[in-house]
């Protein structure tokens, strides 16, 4: 019983193939008798033309338009031909393709011969016909370089739920593609910065500007003698400022002396700030011992209450420890030192680099011309200046309108005071362009601890200064500053994704997902969309788009 079985599946398959044999032959003997037409009429029509050439001139030009007539007549009938015959050919693929999906998986090798002919077959196909789309876009799939779109595209090897289950994948892969693109655009459009800390150990360091302001403003005595209750002016300032009460001064263990300081660029000069007259200390000289008996700034500071204004509620100095050359302010950091002590501050350096392109830039100009406080400091001057109608000592601008006189112009006290009081107002409404920091700043922290004077020194400077005990504990200090360690913190800003870090993530996540490449993209964009699908708007349906050769060429 199984055998005849066998043998009955073995007829059904052994006729199955003749009749393929049969349509094929049928199909070869179509195509070779049109092919044997057409060069019979191709041999006539050239006997036809050579028998004229012979005949007299007059007969041929008599002829020459209908040999034009008939060639058109023979090229139309030879592209008939190829149709019809085209049509046939792909009829019998459809055919053949239809055999040999039914048939069982006993019948590989039978499968193999038909893909074999199936392939010589489209071989012969006219690349120059009109070609349907789907069948461009399986032929651009089936040759693409990107992960899984073949296998998709592969319907004569892949069952339908195999594909399927690729679609699927190449889905999910190009969705994770383009949620990961898009935020790593939404990261590089946010333009953030990154803050890199380095500490560096040089052999120095330069010093900073170091200003010293009493906490009295001007000299009882001398408004006594100019009859000046507030200064209205910068000449009346000048009059009734405090004398210098720097009395010695030492940077790097060597004296600095008086006579000298006027002609050297190591010194203190007077300076006219919002605290009234100051004195500030500059040097081009740099640190190279830390510590506080390492080297540094040493002076010594009589503040002589006894020409203190009865107004002075505080006895001691304000210190200002600033990169050079920026303005002193009141909205400046600082640090207060009081009388009969021995006062020891540590200093440390930071360098502030930040990002200048736009727009990842959050910063502007540089200092000392420019820093935040400074901005506010000349932003509440504007502000008196337009309210008050005076300004401030430290305001710069409009040397000829006076100063405020509190004392004197009641008026002009209540309105500096309202103006103090309501500074996050004013600077909310009135100085919003200070919101910035400065592009590049040096700025310094200062640690401040106070010491007894030890009875040695007590007994010196007794001695030395020609001062009482109780001048020496109401007026005298000693100052001490220096770095705690020769190094300094850089903090530089770079950008947080640079255009080139971005292209590179995109690709690499191209190239993850669906392993897509630079080229990939014009395999895409350009062969695919502008070669194959765009010509077909003008009429151009090449199976290939355009760059491909025809079969004349071949």
């Amino acid at each position: 019983m199984e055998e005849k079985q066998i043998d009955d599946h073995e007829g059904i398959g052994e006729q199955q193939r003749e009749r393929r044999g049969q349509h094929l032959v049928r199909n070869n003997k179509t195509v070779d008798a049109s092919r044997r037409k057409i060069e019979e009429k191709k041999t006539d029509h050239h006997e036809e033309i050579r028998e004229r050439e012979r005949e007299p001139r007059g007969q041929r030009n008599v002829l020459r338009n209908n040999e034009t007539t008939l060639s058109k007549k023979i090229i139309k009938e030879k592209s008939n031909q190829e149709e019809i015959g085209g049509r046939e050919r792909r009829q019998s693929v459809r055919n053949k393709t239809t055999v040999a999906l039914d048939q069982d998986d006993d019948d590989v090798m039978v499968m193999d011969d038909f893909n074999q002919e199936q392939l010589g077959l489209l071989e012969e196909l006219n690349p120059e016909e009109d070609a349907p789309l789907l069948l461009v876009v399986k032929e651009w799939a089936q040759t693409s370089t990107m992960h899984g779109v073949r296998f998709i595209a592969a319907s004569d090897i892949w069952k339908r739920w195999k594909r399927g289950l690729w679609f699927l994948l190449v889905i999910g892969a190009g969705a994770l593609m383009v949620w990961q693109i898009e935020t790593l655009i939404q990261q590089y459009l946010d333009y953030d910065v990154i803050t890199e800390t380095e500490t560096i150990n040089p052999p120095s360091l330069p010093f900073p500007e170091v200003t010293v302001c009493s906490t009295n403003l001007f000299s009882q005595q001398a408004l006594d003698k100019y009859d000046i209750t507030d200064p209205a002016n910068e000449t009346e300032l000048w009059l009734v400022a405090n004398a210098n009460i720097i009395l010695r001064t030492w940077f790097n263990n060597v004296e600095i002396l008086e006579s000298n300081s006027t002609t050297t660029t190591t010194g203190w000069r007077p300076r006219i700030t919002d605290k009234g007259i100051c004195y500030s200390f500059q040097t081009d000289q740099e640190v190279f011992r830390p510590g506080v008996f390492g080297g540094g700034l040493e002076f010594y500071v009589n503040l002589n209450q006894d020409d203190f204004r009865p107004q002075t509620e505080l006895a001691g100095i304000v210190v200002f420890v600033q990169q050079p050359g920026t303005p002193i302010h009141d909205q400046l950091p600082f640090a207060v030192m009081a009388p009969g002590k021995e006062a020891v501050a540590t200093l440390d350096v930071t360098e502030w680099n930040r990002e200048r392109q736009a727009p990842w830039a959050r910063c502007f100009s540089a200092a000392p011309n420019y820093t935040q406080p400074l901005c506010h400091s000349q932003c509440l001057h504007e502000k008196m200046r337009h309210d008050c109608g005076c300004r401030s000592y430290g305001g710069d601008k409009d040397p000829d309108l006076r100063y405020c006189q509190p004392n004197e112009r009641p008026p002009d006290a209540l309105c500096a005071q309202n103006i103090s009081e309501n500074q996050k107002e004013v600077f909310e409404t009135f100085c919003n362009h200070c919101s910035l920091p400065p592009c590049s700043q040096t700025t310094y922290r200062m640690v401040t601890s106070e010491l007894d004077f030890s009875q040695v020194l007590y007994s010196k400077l007794l001695e030395n200064m020609n001062l009482t005990e109780t001048e020496l504990l109401q007026n005298f200090m000693v100052v001490r500053l220096n770095y705690g360690s020769i190094q300094m913190d850089r903090l530089s800003e770079t950008k947080a994704m640079t255009q080139q870090q971005l292209i590179g993530n995109i690709g690499g996540s191209m190239g993850l997902y669906l392993g897509i490449s630079a080229l990939s993209m014009f395999e895409i964009f350009g062969d695919f969309m502008c070669l194959r699908l765009i010509p077909r708007l003008f009429g151009y349906r090449h199976l290939y788009g355009l760059g491909a050769q025809s079969s004349s060429s071949n």
